[in-house]
């Protein structure tokens, strides 16, 4: 349901076309309308198995700390380092830093997940942690507003997320592998428990 009413709303804009005053940024916005379609459509159909996907969120923290880390080392090189703040807030590679705020935060988490996986290699883990402290640091640079709001409301969605792979995990594991799973899983509630929450 949730594709089709993507898939209209992408129609919609396109058909918006007909009637608006300015058609080339009507012709945008439904392009990116239907950028989103296809991104939310090819991460919602396949059976995604916890490996790949694990795999692919590490790409994505990855990925988004290299462009980060990029931009920063540009800022420090560059010989006017002012055009890549807006008013003393870090504001590149998006332009805006509010945006910046958002995309370095939603590598933040995924990072974070891996690096607290028991499954996953301990160089992997390592590399994942360092880059979370790197993800945060970004994060706070653009001093958005914003972000101290939305950081809470992210981490509850990264805690249901967490449990959605886990137990997406047990249902396609082997028996043994189930039991090393529900182990890993309770041990990380207990850490939590034992921290406060």
């Amino acid at each position: 349901a949730a594709i089709a009413l993507l898939g209209a709303f992408a129609l919609w804009s396109y058909l918006s076309i007909v009637w608006a005053d300015d058609q080339g940024a009507a012709w945008d916005g439904a392009n990116r309308c239907l950028l989103y379609l296809t991104a939310f459509v090819i991460f919602t159909l396949p059976p995604w198995a916890p490996r790949t996907a694990a795999a692919l969120l590490g790409l994505y923290a990855v990925g988004i700390g290299v462009i980060g880390g990029t931009v920063l080392l540009e800022a420090a090189d560059s010989a006017n380092p002012l055009q890549y703040f807006i008013a003393g807030r870090f504001a590149e590679p998006t332009g805006y830093h509010n945006a910046n705020a958002a995309l370095f935060t939603s590598a933040i988490f995924p990072a974070i997940f891996l690096a607290s996986r028991q499954e996953a290699p301990w160089p992997a883990r390592g590399l994942m942690l360092a880059l979370a402290g790197v993800l945060f640091q970004l994060a706070l640079m653009p001093q958005s507003r914003g972000w101290l709001i939305a950081a809470p409301l992210a981490r509850h969605g990264r805690a249901a997320g967490q449990l959605r792979f886990v137990m997406h995990a047990q249902q396609h594991a082997q028996p043994g592998e189930r039991d090393q799973h529900a182990a890993a899983a309770v041990g990380q509630q207990r850490q939590r428990e034992a921290l406060g929450g």
